[in-house]
């Protein structure tokens, strides 16, 4: 009840992402190729934590709804609906979190999983430059 089906799928893909990344990973021998599967790796988790995080306030707003059937019925009747229930029922239906937090959470994860492999490819590019000028050094 939470998690919208698009959601529901993003959560589903980015799960099967990882277990494809770390069955692979040992497969890939080029360092520039590690990079991309850490950053892939960074990209699914940090989807899996946005979408996690989209459901629970859904579920909280849903919970803080709920809270004002007084008799359980799952209807608020005239006699239920306070200032507090109208002010609540309107975060509710305002939220549009929930329905583009697939979208949401793939452009966010994918902008901080490009920034993450810049900084790692600079860093392997580096670090092997490094390596060939102290064989080259040790070679004479």
């Amino acid at each position: 009840k939470s998690m919208n089906f698009l959601s529901l799928i993003g959560l589903i893909v980015s799960l099967l992402g990882i277990v494809f990344i770390i069955f692979k990973r040992r497969k890939i021998s080029s360092p520039y190729g590690r990079c991309f599967g850490r950053s892939s790796f960074v990209f699914f988790i940090i989807c899996i934590l946005i979408l996690i995080f989209i459901a629970m306030h859904w579920s909280y707003l849903e919970y803080q709804l709920d809270s004002f059937d007084l008799n359980s019925n799952r209807n608020i009747e005239m006699e239920e609906q306070t200032e507090e229930y109208r002010v609540a029922l309107e975060k509710f239906s305002k939220d549009t979190a929930r329905n583009f937090a697939f979208l949401t959470g793939a452009v966010f994860s994918l902008f901080i999983s490009i920034l993450f492999l810049s900084i790692d490819l600079i860093s392997v590019y580096l670090k092997i430059k490094k390596s060939k000028n102290q064989s080259i050094l040790s070679d004479l």
